[in-house]
């Protein structure tokens, strides 16, 4: 079966589930090896805890070997059959589980759900090769899947430094050439160059001058970003 594809709305609410730190995922995701499922606090509880909502916790259904993430008990899914925030969160807490795009009903045999077909590549960190993953206790491969995350995490905050730090060196980088170009644009000094290589420094300054007032707009901020 084809993965069908995501709504707006939900694409949307997995961005919100990857906005939040993983310290706090942790907080919010229980695994209940015996009955095969994830306890997931609910966001709004999350967020106010004397919030007394009556269901604070949904239970979200994986496969047996705990491999695959199935359904979840909110009103989003069971409205939708699509992967909701709840799952999104428990799969954030437990790298390496798939989530099922099936949309299929919280009650069905665990065993039956079907699987992302596209299963991503196991880090060279990884212990074991997949086959043999696959026969280990679920309490066991859970942890094996929450230092997944914790790794992923980590190594996410170091790109996130090296950016911040590469941006910082950018913004010197750029005061020191404009304090440059002040000093060699203002001095006094007849031009010793011809009038074509006048003509074009200024035009090339004029298009540079452009490109560094965009720096504050939208749409370049997006450009460099990418």
């Amino acid at each position: 079966m084809i993965p069908h594809k995501l709504s707006s709305y939900n694409i949307k609410e997995k961005a919100k589930t990857d906005a939040i730190d993983l310290d706090i995922a942790k907080t919010m995701v229980s695994p209940d090896t015996d009955e095969q499922k994830f306890k997931v606090q609910s966001f709004s509880v999350a967020d106010n805890p004397i919030n007394s909502r009556i269901n604070s916790t949904y239970d979200v259904r994986t496969d047996e070997g705990f491999t695959v993430i199935t359904a979840c008990r909110c009103n989003y899914y069971a409205q939708h059959q699509e992967p909701c925030k709840h799952m999104y969160l428990a799969a954030k807490v437990y790298k390496g589980m798939e989530i099922s795009y099936r949309g299929e009903s919280y009650d069905i045999d665990p065993s039956q759900a079907q699987t992302v077909k596209n299963v991503p590549e196991l880090s060279s960190s990884s212990i074991l090769p997949p086959p043999l993953e696959q026969t280990l206790p679920p309490a066991i491969l859970l942890l094996l899947h929450r230092q997944r995350a914790e790794k992923a995490d980590q190594e996410r905050i170091a790109r996130e430094k090296e950016q911040e730090q590469e941006l910082m060196d950018l913004e010197a980088d750029l005061k020191t050439m404009i304090s440059e170009i002040g000093i060699a644009a203002g001095s006094t000094k007849k031009r010793k160059c011809t009038l074509e290589y006048f003509r074009s420094t200024v035009a090339g300054v004029r298009k540079t001058l452009l490109e560094v007032k965009g720096l504050n707009a939208v749409q370049a901020g997006r450009r460099c970003q990418k």
